[in-house]
């Protein structure tokens, strides 16, 4: 099977037409797998399969990012991946999925036991929906093809990554799954080393105990590609921190470099005494740490020359560790704005005061607001540092401005497309970007449109990359597939407009008054009519109310503005109305005689609408989910026949569950269709 050229595209012909049939189609072509639907024999394509998670992000988180960044009317990129269908989550014993639940489901195609999952059903060992004793991503590296991991949270302990490649009785277990994905799952390692007993997690494993590899290069399969945070999790808890500037020709190994800035304290924790980080590279890799490193990197990677005589590009194995844990800071933003150094117990005397984790005035912008002045980046995400340490901070001093997930998702691209060309296969990739989930979980807004931002970035670089574009124009690849889903809602988070031109009580709407009725009202309509016409300058958001309305038992909760709790409010970009609102369109002059307006305050005539952040919860809920998709059988979404027959198969278009990612993924990459996986229970080893 593997000795088929799978980049040749095929001519498919049937007795009734002749089609050739594109990578977007529902059924592309390639030399693998066939089947007949409607008495058209199709074939469906083989090639690189990308799977994005953006985690916890439903259509409510989406429509709000596609208000703040591109506009009522605007376009995100999620919004131009053309194939789409409503996603199915549940776990094997509830509704609301797990994040771990989720991702074993996505990476093993069978449904498993909400707590605990992680690569195994609550802890029993199970083979995959196809047999094979691990994920398809295992699966796929001991079938020969380059696989990676990307995440802007730490690589090995959130699932949405780490589940694809490590297995353990729960997802409390970083550091033995920061092992597994540099040394292989437990049974999988090949015997034994080293000699003696091994501590890790607080467990002693036996000298005959294979669940702790001693030796990294005796383990299955590597990823080719591995970045995101972690970092803590791959190194001993009695190594110092680095003083100066790790770098390519000098890494640094004997030493950690990030600590967390928003959680002093986030220091390396294996109590196995093992430097991981020195036996991956001693295995092969190239590990990185800082902004410096990734960058030199990537520049060497992307200007490589072609070498061998087969005049094929470098691409290197990759261990990118940019953040102690995560990557983002996801506390409440009240939280991040009065962290004190003071307060953190070994912070030297001659440190100053600091106001938390704000921007100060004249450090760099984040990238998402780079091109504004300082005042207008205040007034579009406010000042909080969200993503690694705070610029200056003489904790961190390597950790400010981590690479952004759009960056990483380039270079593993690169890297894997480039690793698939030399072996003749196509690659696997897996990315997550759990800011999405973890800053709504905190109730963060800003947080949380701007890692949905970030997420569309990424989404973005694999576009391009299935389109050819940009610096991908010639190391791009068509025939791929993008397909993208969530497995929950994270907090139920809303967008609540904002009417009247002050918010200085229970907004939505605001209360502008009746003619004489207080402090702040006129005693004509008129006066009150220009009472409600006054916009506060600073928009400050403050509360609303929630069930049960209207009695007297009703209360109000805080919402969120651009820094938080009482903070100006969000303004939306321009719509294709805001030149009409905005410019004295008599529309939009339409007080009734009162001067109150039939919503109690004044008509909105900014071009940039503004808004707040309402949580239903802190927790993950069940919402609405949409998977989509592009390229390389991205149309089997939306075709009306299943992709295999039997009495429970429905088409995607019917019923797409969270265990059809792993369908769709394999069959992408092997060119088989299986059978689907609901209503089974996973079958033991």
């Amino acid at each position: 099977m593997f000795g088929v050229n799978w980049r040749k595209p095929v001519l498919v012909v049937s007795v009734t037409a002749v089609i050739v049939l594109s990578g977007s189609s529902a059924f592309a072509t390639d030399g693998f797998g066939s089947g007949h639907f409607g008495g058209l024999k199709a074939r469906f394509g083989v090639g690189n399969a990308i799977f994005i998670h953006p985690d916890g992000s439903a259509l409510n988180h989406w429509d709000a990012a596609r208000k703040f960044w591109a506009g009522p009317d605007g376009s995100l990129e999620w919004d131009k991946l053309p194939k789409m269908v409503v996603y199915r989550g549940h776990n094997s014993d509830q509704l609301t999925s797990t994040s771990n639940g989720g991702a074993t489901a996505h990476a093993f195609g069978v449904k498993v036991q909400g707590p605990e999952s992680y690569g195994r059903d609550r802890g029993r060992e199970i083979l995959a929906l196809s047999g094979f004793p691990g994920s398809y991503m295992r699966e796929a590296a001991y079938r020969g093809h380059p696989i990676g991991i990307v995440n802007d949270g730490d690589i090995a302990g959130e699932p949405g990554t780490g589940a694809f490649l490590a297995e353990t009785g729960n997802r409390g277990q970083p550091e033995a799954h920061s092992l597994q994905l540099i040394a292989g799952r437990p049974g999988f390692n090949g015997p034994r080393t080293c000699p003696g007993d091994q501590t890790m997690d607080g467990v002693t494993f036996e000298q005959s105990d294979d669940n702790a590899d001693c030796d990294v290069t005796d383990g299955e399969p590597d990823p080719q590609v591995i970045l995101g945070g972690g970092e803590r999790f791959f190194l001993p808890t009695d190594i110092a921190q680095c003083t100066t500037q790790p770098t390519l020709a000098d890494p640094q190994l004997d030493c950690f470099v990030h600590q967390g800035p928003e959680d002093f304290g986030r220091q390396p924790t294996r109590d196995d005494g093992r430097n991981l980080l020195q036996e991956a590279a001693a295995d092969g890799y190239i590990v990185i740490r800082t902004r410096t490193e990734f960058d030199e990197l990537f520049h060497k990677i992307k200007h490589a020359r072609r070498w061998g005589p087969t005049r094929q590009y470098w691409a290197p194995k990759v261990l990118g560790l940019f953040a102690a844990d995560d990557m983002f800071n996801d506390e409440e933003e009240e939280k991040l704005q009065n962290l004190r150094l003071p307060g953190r117990q070994d912070v030297p005397t001659d440190v100053p005061p600091n106001a938390g984790l704000l921007r100060n005035p004249g450090d760099p912008l984040p990238y998402e607001v780079a091109g504004l002045t300082e005042a207008e980046a205040e007034r579009k995400i406010g000042r909080l540092v969200l993503w690694g340490a705070k610029y200056g901070d003489p904790l961190n001093p390597f950790s400010f401005n981590p690479p952004a997930p759009d960056e990483m998702m380039a270079m593993a691209l690169l890297i894997l497309e480039r690793k698939a060309d030399q072996v003749r296969k196509p690659f696997a990739l897996v990315a997550e970007v759990e800011s999405t989930d973890n800053m709504p979980n905190q109730n963060n807004g800003i947080g949380s449109l701007r890692a949905l931002k970030r997420a569309d970035d990424l989404i973005g670089v694999a576009r391009d990359f299935q389109n050819r574009r940009g610096m991908f124009r010639r190391e791009g690849d068509p025939r791929s597939l993008i397909l993208t889903a969530a497995d929950s809602d994270g907090s139920a988070m809303q967008m609540m407009a904002l009417r009247g031109g002050t918010i200085d009580g229970p907004f939505n709407p605001v209360f502008c008054g009746t003619p004489g009725g207080g402090t702040n009202n006129g005693d004509t309509a008129e006066d009150n009519k220009s009472f409600c016409e006054q916009r506060d300058p600073d928009m400050t958001v403050t509360r609303t109310s929630v069930n049960p309305q209207f009695s007297s038992s009703e209360i109000n909760v805080n919402v969120d503005g651009i820094e938080g709790h009482n903070t100006p409010a969000f303004l939306a970009e321009p719509d294709a109305l805001s030149a009409a609102r905005s410019g004295g369109n008599p529309a939009f002059d339409n007080f009734d005689e009162t001067g109150l307006g039939s919503f109690g305050g004044d008509t909105e005539t900014e071009a940039e609408l503004p808004f707040a952040i309402a949580w239903a919860s802190v927790q993950d809920t069940a919402g609405a989910i949409l998977t989509r998709a592009e390229g390389l059988n991205a149309g089997l979404l939306q075709s009306p026949f299943p992709i295999a027959f039997g009495r429970n198969e429905k088409p995607f278009s019917q019923r797409f569950d969270n265990t059809d990612v792993y369908r769709m993924m394999y069959l992408t990459l092997f060119g088989e269709r299986l059978r689907t996986g609901v209503g089974k229970v996973a079958e033991d080893r």
